[in-house]
């Protein structure tokens, strides 16, 4: 993660809700349609979005790059 996203979230604790991290190589982005809520208003939905993409996961915690890595190699 860069140095510019670890000090908004160590500054911005309510920050980390939006906040999703793959639970197997740690990336993190923000999490999908949270940018259409209330999350979003007062400018912290811009913010989370200069600094993070939006990152879907599984029902596992897993990310979509990891879950077909996983499964590429459990074959």
């Amino acid at each position: 993660m860069g140095e510019n996203q670890s000090k908004l979230l160590r500054d911005n604790s309510k920050l980390k809700k939006l906040i999703n991290e793959c639970s197997f190589c740690g990336k993190k982005g923000y999490k999908p349609g949270i940018l259409e809520t209330a999350h979003g208003e007062y400018g912290a939905g811009l913010t989370v979005k200069k600094y993070f993409e939006e990152l879907a996961l599984n029902n596992s915690g897993v990310c979509k790059a990891c879950e077909f890595i996983l499964a590429k190699n459990s074959k």
